[in-house]
């Protein structure tokens, strides 16, 4: 599984738009995100392996979060993350897949087939099956947890999910809770690439549509078809934002948040020497 992020400004430029464009026109189907690009914390806590990040620049720039300094006036354009259950990818799968996005941006639809280094993307579907018991507390490693947190001052809903036998939570936060409620909750875990590979992810969320007395029959094909839809650029249409997921749990993201209010990020733009170099 790869998923595939572009990171926006808001509103998004002519650059980033022809950006996502091309993806999808080559078959692949990019997340926007309007919220992370500049945030130097969340590169170094959401991506560990099997992954790029990149910058359209001279050329197209490829490094990873260690190439990062919290200091420098520098973000990623675009990142390309593979599930870390899966193979590591190598080095010459990475050469070939940068060859692909060089060839792609020249307007040759990437002048080679990648697709068995870079899969393009399935539909998640939902099989008939016995499903775990969900606790609130989530304490019990053998079930689902799921708890809430509601900040008032800030229109905040954040969510805690806890998978069986997995260390990390996954924390999603909603803003502007009080006007669009829960729905975006159901396809938020999504952006990671460890949610939705076990075959009970998507029966749990089908557990909270009911329990979070959502209205209508849960169907997770459409839900991500909407969410989809609603990330990509257009000529009239400013692109909703990448959802907001953390591998912490809701008591650490709240901090991140207080760090974020009092101007704990980072401004990225040029591309740092020692990235440069390796493309020279």
């Amino acid at each position: 599984m790869v998923q595939i992020i572009v990171f926006v400004d808001n509103p998004t430029t002519e650059r980033q738009t022809d950006v996502v464009k091309w993806f999808t026109a080559a078959g692949y189907c990019p997340r926007v995100d309007a919220v992370h690009g500049k945030d130097y914390r969340w590169f170094k806590q959401q991506f560990s392996k099997n992954y790029r990040l990149y910058k359209d620049g001279a050329t197209v720039y490829s490094f990873v979060t260690e190439d990062l300094d919290e200091s420098m006036d520098f973000s990623p354009d675009f990142a390309i993350i593979f599930n870390e259950d899966d193979e590591e990818v190598g080095d010459e799968a990475w050469a070939r897949i940068r060859r692909f996005i060089l060839g792609l941006f020249a307007g040759n639809d990437g002048g080679a087939d990648v697709e068995d280094v870079l899969p393009k993307p399935v539909l998640v579907t939902q099989d008939d099956f016995s499903l775990p018991a969900v606790k609130d507390d989530g304490k019990d490693e053998e079930c689902y947890g799921f708890k809430t947190t509601f900040v008032e001052d800030r229109n905040l809903m954040l969510y805690q999910v806890t998978r069986p036998y997995t260390d990390l939570p996954y924390t999603t936060i909603v803003r502007d809770f009080k006007n669009v409620g829960h729905r975006q909750f159901f396809t938020a875990l999504f952006v990671c690439t460890s949610w939705g590979v076990s075959r009970h992810d998507v029966p749990f969320l089908g557990m909270l549509w009911k329990h979070l007395d959502m209205v209508g029959e849960f169907d997770i094909d459409e839900l991500l078809k909407e969410a989809t839809e609603a990330c990509y650029p257009s000529e009239n249409k400013i692109p909703k934002a990448e959802p907001e997921v953390y591998r912490r749990g809701i008591e650490d993201v709240i901090k991140t948040l207080n760090a974020q209010d009092v101007g704990q990020q980072c401004a990225h733009d040029h591309v740092p020497e020692h990235i440069k170099v390796r493309f020279e």
